[in-house]
């Protein structure tokens, strides 16, 4: 398997952890406080998942709209 294909597969991999651990390790946690740092952790599954699907294109807009902001349209910032 190819690296971009293992970049492809990453997020269902975390969302697949996500929800193993929402569903089947956090409810079987007693402590209210062990519960939370397990939603705290699905939650930064979640955002991470999120940062590879969505990343490559939010950065690149970012970068044409600060390229326009600052009068240099078209202008290659660096990442």
């Amino acid at each position: 398997m190819s690296s971009s294909r293992h970049l492809h597969a990453t997020p269902a991999l975390l969302e697949a952890a996500r929800s193993t651990l929402r569903e089947r390790v956090a409810p079987a946690l007693e402590s209210g406080e062990a519960r939370y740092a397990a939603a705290m952790v699905a939650n930064a599954l979640s955002i991470a998942a999120r940062e590879l699907e969505l990343g490559p294109t939010v950065r690149k807009r970012e970068r044409e709209l600060l390229a326009g902001f600052y009068g240099a349209p078209g202008a290659a910032l660096e990442e």
